[in-house]
């Protein structure tokens, strides 16, 4: 009896696979059928098994309309975020000059940063992982009348990648938890570092997740933008010195004008020091009130929703999806006034040098046509429509913004009406707020993650103090400023042409964990006195 088990655990071990295979690509009859279509697509994603289906099923019809033979869509979900796409083309890096492929024909989702910075300029890859590909006459001025919301480029002018929807973060929050905790509903990012959520936060973690590190971002632009706006004498300065970088302009003299335009950057970021500073040291009072953080962003509104958590941080759509899905009496969303940001959510093709191949260029065209569809006003409406709707979705509405403004021309059955380019407000993310972006979650993971119990009991001890105001406002700053975050990253990643290697970085993380924790050892002594 004891060896059919094993015979059947083995069998059982077997089939996995297979099984998961057909979760990740879909399922139904539908999907079944065009399994056999000898056109195919292979597109890697991290989207929620409701997206590919329903994008499936949407760009099969958008090609029967046009009298076009089916594709199946072959969705690969490593299960992670941001950091396991990179992951997956950094170990097959080195194979890629005998395959000259990556065996993928896209990248779908993930946050510009992820394909602006990671995919498109990897430090270790020259020439990076995307593909450059033009899109058919008009479809890019029709998808992108302007090229940018509030600053935000929406798409590559090289070609490299295209958003496709556009994200927002804010707080999801039951509703239950918050009324049974005697906490008003939260407004502002500020709200969830307040004592009384202790151990009833839920976030994920920045280092798996580029949207979410992009979330963790805005709050420290916010405070950024905050310390910038309350410096009259720097914007006073500031404003001199780049009247004298356009005089040297005038005047054809470049070494002048190069000068006052550092000069007044410098200002700049001078003044927006004590802001970085605030924000970092906001993100470590939130995360003191954290019960965990998950490797998935897409697990914290579900574990709000279930009542396990008060509120989290959430991207858009999982933050309104949550509230449809267990009642709006029961859970809300709030993007906080001024303080969140909008960016696009891109697609790209994936590099591939065998195109003197006639089959390789097939492919290639097929990729591109996958995102013309996205762009197109069918696949857009997708987005934002009830489920069930004529254009709308067959199953799961998806609860996200259409990138392509003309959609919200007509907005009947939408699930949210609100016209994203209508409301986006002057504050966004800018590009010289972000110089520590690429280091922020290594800082976050160091001073918050790796010493989340050192971080909790640090702030227990000052709010039992009696220095609590003084000593909860240095937790509230971090120790050092934009410079040194600076010089830590250059130490960190080092160069494209010698970076630093993995075992070194994970000496540096140590070192830094180590002056964290005798940072909050210091504290909690000061606490007790």
């Amino acid at each position: 009896m004891r060896r059919y088990f094993f015979i059947i655990l083995f069998l059982v071990v077997l089939v996995a696979p297979f099984l998961l295979r057909l979760m990740v690509g879909g399922g139904g009859d539908g999907n079944a059928a065009r399994r056999q279509s000898p056109r195919r697509l292979v597109v890697m994603t991290p989207h929620s098994e409701g997206i590919r289906r329903e994008f499936q099923d949407g760009f099969s019809d958008w090609l029967k309309s046009r009298n076009e033979p089916d594709v199946f869509i072959d969705y690969r979900n490593l299960g992670g975020g941001a950091n396991d796409i990179v992951k997956y083309f950094d170990a097959n890096a080195s194979l890629y000059p005998s395959t000259k492929t990556f065996g993928i024909d896209l990248v779908w989702g993930g946050g510009d940063y992820l394909f602006d910075e990671q995919l498109k300029k990897p430090t270790s890859f020259p020439g990076g992982y995307l593909q450059k590909v033009a899109l058919p006459p008009g479809v890019l001025k029709a998808a992108y009348p302007t090229p940018d919301i509030g600053g935000v480029p929406l798409y590559d002018e090289g070609g490299c990648w295209f958003g496709t929807a556009l994200s927002a973060f804010g707080i999801v929050y039951n509703k239950d938890v918050l009324r049974t905790r005697g906490l008003p509903e939260p407004k502002t990012w500020a709200d969830l570092a307040d004592p009384r959520y202790q151990g009833w936060l839920v976030l994920a973690d920045p280092s798996r997740s580029a949207s979410v590190k992009t979330a963790f971002m805005t709050i420290v632009e916010r405070s950024m933008a905050d310390a910038w706006e309350a410096d009259a004498a720097a914007q006073a300065k500031h404003a001199d010195l780049k009247k004298q970088q356009a005089a040297a302009e005038a005047a054809n003299d470049a070494k002048a004008a190069a000068g006052h335009k550092a000069a007044a950057y410098a200002v700049y970021q001078a003044a927006m020091d004590p802001g970085w500073r605030r924000g970092m040291g906001l993100i470590r009072q939130i995360a003191s009130n954290t019960r965990v953080f998950t490797d998935n962003s897409a697990s914290v509104p579900g574990t709000v929703g279930s009542g396990d958590a008060a509120a989290g941080m959430a991207i858009d759509f999982y933050g309104r999806t949550e509230v449809q899905s267990v009642g709006a009496d029961r859970v809300g969303y709030v993007e906080p006034a001024g303080a969140t940001i909008v960016n696009p959510d891109p697609i790209a093709v994936v590099r591939r040098d065998d195109t003197d191949s006639p089959a390789a260029r097939d492919q290639l065209a097929l990729a591109v046509k996958f995102v013309e569809f996205i762009l197109s006003e069918p696949g857009q409406r997708l987005w934002n429509t009830r489920a069930g709707a004529p254009g709308g979705p067959r199953e799961t509405a998806l609860y996200r913004r259409p990138i392509v403004r003309s959609a919200y021309g007509d907005t009947t059955n939408f699930t949210d009406r609100v016209n994203v380019f209508e409301v986006a407000g002057s504050f966004n993310t800018r590009r010289d707020r972000r110089d520590t972006n690429p280091i922020l979650a290594e800082l976050i993971q160091a001073s918050c993650l790796d010493l989340l119990d050192e971080l909790k009991d640090t702030r227990r001890a000052i709010l039992a103090s009696p220095r609590a105001a003084e000593l909860d406002a240095r937790l509230g700053t971090f120790p050092f400023g934009q410079a040194e975050a600076l010089a830590r990253q250059a130490a960190y990643v080092g160069t494209k042409a010698k970076p630093v290697p993995p075992i070194d970085r994970l000496a540096t993380m140590r070192r830094w964990e180590d002056e964290f924790a005798a940072e909050y050892a210091g504290l909690r002594a000061e606490a007790a006195k």
